[in-house]
């Protein structure tokens, strides 16, 4: 996997208004282990890898959230 593709993708998924944190393993090597965007818009905080997001119910309105699942089976 090249984690320059990867974080092209990601980049401009940010570019598109992506805000979050992305691991992206191959195996147990880590290929992309970056924050993106704003944690906290308001006060100019980015996120990083580290960055807590908090999880509570929304309205039905809400996006949905976008999981990739690139995963091939262990041979």
């Amino acid at each position: 996997m090249d984690a320059h593709r990867v974080y092209r993708v990601v980049a401009e998924q940010g570019a598109r208004g992506f805000s979050g944190a992305v691991l992206v393993q191959q195996g147990a090597d880590v290929v992309l282990a970056q924050g993106f965007g704003l944690a906290n818009r308001s006060e100019g905080i980015p996120n990083e890898t580290e960055t807590r997001f908090g999880i509570a119910s929304e309205p039905s309105s809400s996006p949905p959230l976008p999981l990739i699942n690139w995963s091939t089976p262990d041979n």
